[in-house]
């Protein structure tokens, strides 16, 4: 009878339970953290405890799936102990599938314990799993330990033991060996699954290993550069690089019998085993060392399979027959076979989803040298799928994944595919370039072309691709409609191209270059005979395009001629006539931009020489020409100073820099003009003093002007070709990195290792322990994620035990971590027993930061020591806190994007930015004692010393002796810009020695401000390092000042414009991707 009650009171409170657990786990699936600690683990300890239900241990299990974010572990370790009791003795299949999904949310740490804890036998435990007899217990036990095996080796390479206290160092190295040959069963069991009976599981098999080797770092050597990982993921690949090996050591010598064992799965579930066999062929031909098709003829020894190879890859020999079970394969011939009769036959009718994965192994196993002749015959199918892909895919990384590939492979094509394919490309390219933000794969789609062009002396290929319809407004002028887009961007990449490419090919120095550099004349000639059209109007285009393709223009015709002159090139009879048909009466009147017109006067003064049919009386023509237009520019009743906040958009001699280069040019060709004809010197003497009286009287006030004026009559000809700096390949170079076509495989060195910051000592001198935090980026890209590290070395000679260490953050901060336990402990453990003396622990912490501010960790000791009371002799445990450590700060650059990932904004945009700004703040500075960099000027070093995250507008700078003006741009991680401007004047102090002195002004959001406000010394450091200081160090800021820049006004409050005025000023500037520049 007792026994019946007890029963029913037990079948009660399970249905109690039962209740409140389904209540639970469907809050906790709606909201999330919606579920408090307490009752959270509450129900979670009575769901799984061993003697409860299978229906409650599946619903615990599931609501495990959904913990609160502020789970300890001590909570984590029920559900570990939970779930190891089920793995070895349950026989629910339903309880099963939802508790071996846990081992990817189980924090790492919990996971370490179990699989250092021998007397669990985790070995058999997940053997077990691995061989079960229900095949979906089985797939699913495939994919889990899959994954699981991935994270514990990236966990391991980042050294997760240093967290557990252990005896001694050999000990630690014995968990590790321990635990890597736990991993190594799992590689080998799931290797053996790849020839299994069952579809199911043979398939989830081939998917385990795809996602293992796409990860590794053995992988990704194979890809082009612009496709690797970034830096934070290096570790991670380079720690599953062991894994790969073991897997690569059981399946290339039995590569036949894999092709074979993936052809009999069908075709929805071949792709992985596609894609990861294809990875595998790439292993296979380089294992070779053969690297010339055509040449080499690379064999290998595998497993023998007769119903897979074919007479035509075998080579049987007499040897070979006193062995049977291996034949010798010829690689390259197999590889080509798989791609035209396995992949490519699946990719041609495969779904969207499916196609994704297709391509990319289509595209990893062309990227073989083996297989260049290959490619002619399959890159123009892959081309389509690629196409078609990169507006399928959802997310920017997937498309920049596609958008990589795409360009590659259009570099394959033969020349009558590249002209079809062009535009399609150009329109993917440009969409992808669009999402992100900056232009990245136009340009390096053009300078691919550029490159092929010269090395392979492919100049029909050039000649057919300048002769598009998609640049014909650009070659005639029959055609009146505007411009589009992808053609302006096209071509500007492909003037651009044109100087860049030569440049990184006489960087390499290498002979193999030394034929291509033979092409670079006849290659830049024709680009530029075909598109000299560029110089004239454009009725239908806006004036921001055409101004940005001219000087792009301009820098190319610079570029070919200067070399000419120098001897660097040879000259070109088509260069020549070219010459002499710009400086034709009709085509030179017609050239809009006077800068162009004195530029090519001063470029025909220099190649006279060359140009015997050139008339000197023409060239007077239009010298006299420019000089009329000059003097009529200086109207006497309009005033010449235009502020730096109301900057001129229709004169572009409007301001005092503009006037002043027109005039220093126009000198120069005077000089130049009367060197070569010396009978003509009084009429141009008379034509420059007229010129000098008419510009005096009308600027007598403007001693700047005056004084460079007066200076500039004195000296001689400037031996450069290059008027006033104009049209310098070097103000025209693209944002990226051209070195990348030339440079050696850079995955072992890359400069965002940088930003693993040094680690900084909080605790004091006299604490038992020592405490020191760090920080990093989980992910460059995503700046609010940061990970904090701290460390805690024993610095007595005691051992210590029941030692915790508290962290605490600001509120504009949150953990990431599923094991929310912002305690360090140090306790005894399974492998040792308290902390020896020197002996250090770590702790690894994921936080997200919510807006741009300081985030500030705070730390404190806390030892623990039981007694016991009088009475009862009860256990309390008495709690002693040490002072709390200084605060860790992370400063504002570690929320400011990189500038690879920001487009650096124009000039006149930047005035646009600066005039809108909602808030400012100003800083009055000073020099430092240690002032700059020698063989540097005090400008350089302050570019040198800024930060990583700072774009330089060189079109503002202003670098001289007495006087400096640096233009700052940055921008956070929520898109918000911030702009500054540093003006200094050089003084010299009592002791002689001088020093330099201004004013820092920085304009961005009203938050943005009153955060570096907040922080002045901060705020310094990002912009001039440690070369500035405030001058009233005790003043948070200073008062609003006045300067002058190029005689315009810095200061002023910030203005709202028209929407529709800003809106315009920024589509003239974005319309066409910026080129970027270099800061001298």
């Amino acid at each position: 009878m007792h026994d019946g009650s007890a029963h029913n009171d037990t079948l009660v409170n399970s249905k109690k339970i039962l209740l409140k657990a389904q209540k639970l786990l469907l809050l906790a699936s709606v909201r999330n953290d919606a579920l408090t600690l307490r009752e959270y683990r509450q129900v979670l300890a009575e769901c799984l405890q061993p003697e409860a239900s299978a229906s409650l241990k599946v619903i615990g299990f599931q609501l495990a799936h959904h913990s609160p974010t502020c789970s300890t572990s001590a909570t984590w370790s029920i559900v570990m102990d939970a779930l190891v009791t089920e793995l070895a003795s349950s026989e629910d299949l339903s309880v099963l599938k939802n508790a071996i999904p846990l081992f990817d949310v189980i924090p790492v740490i919990i996971l370490i314990d179990f699989l250092i804890a021998s007397e669990k036998t985790p070995l058999n435990k997940l053997r077990n799993l691995l061989s079960h007899v229900d095949v979906q217990i089985h797939c699913l036990a495939i994919a889990t330990l899959a994954r699981l095996s991935i994270r514990i080796a990236c966990s391991l390479a980042d050294e997760i033991l240093q967290s557990l206290p252990f005896e001694s160092h050999e000990t630690r190295i014995i968990c590790l060996q321990d635990i890597n040959l736990i991993l190594i069963d799992i590689q080998k069991l799931i290797c053996q699954d790849l020839f299994a009976l069952n579809e199911s599981i043979k398939s989830e098999a081939f998917k385990a290993m795809s996602n293992l080797f796409s990860q590794s770092a053995l992988v990704q050597q194979f890809l082009p550069k612009e496709t690797k990982s970034s830096a934070c993921l290096r570790t991670n690949a380079l720690a599953l690089n062991d894994l790969v090996c073991l897997a690569l050591r059981e399946a290339l010598p039995a590569i036949c019998s894999l092709v074979k064992s993936v052809d009999l799965l069908p075709n929805e579930m071949k792709v992985d085993g596609l894609h990861w066999l294809a990875v595998v062929l790439c292993f296979l031909m380089d294992r070779t060392g053969a690297r010339c098709p055509g040449i080499s003829v690379p064999y290998l020894t595998v497993d023998y399979d007769h119903d897979t190879l074919q007479s035509s890859q075998l080579e049987c020999s007499e040897d070979d027959l006193s062995q049977p079970s291996t034949q010798r394969l010829r690689v390259d011939q197999f590889a080509h076979d798989f791609f035209t009769e396995k992949l490519h036959p699946i990719l041609r009718d495969a779904s969207f989803f499916h196609a994704t994965t297709l391509c990319r192994a289509s595209f990893h196993l062309m990227l073989h040298p083996l297989l260049e002749f290959s490619r002619f015959h399959l890159a123009r199918p892959l081309l389509d799928h690629l196409i078609a892909q990169c507006y399928h895919q959802e997310t920017i990384e997937a498309r920049e994944e596609i958008a990589t590939m795409l360009y590659h492979t259009f570099l394959w094509l033969p020349a009558s595919d590249c002209l079809q394919a062009f535009t399609q490309t150009m329109d993917a390219l440009l969409l992808v370039d669009r999402e992100r933000g900056d232009p990245h794969f136009v340009p390096h789609l053009l300078h691919g072309i550029v490159s092929r062009v010269l090395c392979q002396s492919e100049l029909v290929l050039l000649k057919l691709l300048c002769h598009l319809d998609l640049f014909e407004a650009f070659r005639t002028e029959k055609i009146a409609t505007a411009i589009s887009i992808p053609a302006t961007c096209s071509l500007s990449q492909l003037l651009q191209a044109q100087i860049t490419v030569p440049s990184g090919l006489r960087k390499r120095s290498l002979v193999k270059d030394l034929k291509a550099l033979e092409n670079v004349p006849a290659s830049q000639i024709l680009v530029i005979g075909s598109f000299s059209r560029l110089l004239y109007p454009f009725p239908q285009s806006k004036p921001s395009d055409i101004d940005h393709l001219q000087s792009g223009f301009m820098a190319l015709l610079m570029d070919h001629f200067c070399r000419a002159i120098s001897g660097t090139q040879y000259f070109l009879q088509e260069s020549l006539q070219l010459m002499a048909e710009l400086l034709d009466t009709k085509a030179y009147q017609r050239i809009v931009s006077q800068k162009v017109r004195l530029q090519l006067v001063s470029l025909a003064l220099r190649l006279i020489p060359k140009l015997p049919t050139l008339s000197l009386h023409l060239l007077f023509t239009h010298l006299d020409h420019e000089i009329s237009l000059i003097k009529s520019s200086f109207p006497p009743d309009k005033p010449t100073i235009f502020s730096f906040d109301q900057p001129s958009r229709n004169n572009t001699c409007a301001n005092t820099g503009g006037q002043f280069e027109i005039v220093s040019a126009l000198l120069t060709c005077s000089k130049l003009l009367t060197t070569i004809q010396s009978s003509e010197s009084m009429k141009i003497e008379n034509s420059i003093m007229e010129m000098v009286s008419i510009i005096s009287s009308i600027k007598r006030a403007d001693y700047m002007f005056l004084s460079q004026f007066q200076s500039k009559l004195q000296p001689p000809v400037d031996t450069s070709p290059y008027l006033e700096d104009w049209f310098l390949p070097c103000c025209y170079l693209p944002l990226f990195n051209i070195d990348r076509l030339f440079a050696p495989d850079p995955f072992t060195s890359n400069r965002t290792l940088e930003w693993d910051q040094a680690s900084v000592v909080v605790s004091g001198g006299s604490d038992p322990l020592t405490i020191s935090a760090s920080y990093r980026h989980t992910d460059p890209s995503q700046r609010d994620r940061i990970t904090l590290i701290v460390s805690a070395c024993n610095v007595t000679n005691l051992e210590m035990n029941d030692v915790e260490l508290y962290i605490r953050y600001s509120s504009n901060v949150s953990s990431e971590s599923k094991c929310n336990d912002l305690v360090l402990n140090i306790r005894p453990h399974v492998h040792g027993t308290a902390l020896l003396p020197n002996g250090t622990i770590r702790i690894e912490r994921k936080f997200h930061v919510h807006c741009f501010s300081r985030s500030t960790f705070g730390f404190q000791l806390v030892f623990k020591e039981e007694k016991t009371t009088g009475n009862d002799n009860a256990a309390v445990v008495e709690r002693t806190k040490l002072a709390a450590c200084d605060p860790f700060v992370v400063g504002f650059d570690a929320l400011l994007k990189l500038k690879d990932e920001v487009a650096s904004p124009s000039a006149a945009v930047f005035r646009v930015m600066w005039q809108s700004a909602e808030a400012r703040c100003a800083f009055s500075v000073v020099s430092t004692a240690s002032q700059s960099i020698p063989l540097l000027s005090f400008a350089q070093t302050l570019i040198k010393a800024s930060n990583a995250c700072m774009h330089i507008l060189p079109d503002l700078l202003i670098d001289s002796t007495s006087y400096i003006h640096i233009a700052y741009v940055a921008q956070t991680h929520w898109k918000t810009r911030i702009l500054a401007s540093l003006v200094l004047t050089a003084r010299h102090t009592k002791d002689s020695s001088g020093e330099w002195f201004g004013s820092l002004e920085i304009r961005s959001s009203k938050a943005v401000i009153d955060e570096l406000q907040s922080a002045t010394e901060d705020c310094l450091r990002v912009f001039v390092g440690n070369h500035l200081r405030l001058d009233h160090p005790h003043a948070h800021a200073a008062e609003p000042f006045e300067t002058l820049v190029n005689e315009s006004v810095l200061y002023s409050s910030p203005q709202h414009h028209s929407k529709l005025e800003d809106a315009r000023m920024l589509n003239e500037s974005f319309d066409l991707f910026s080129m970027s520049t270099v800061v001298p």
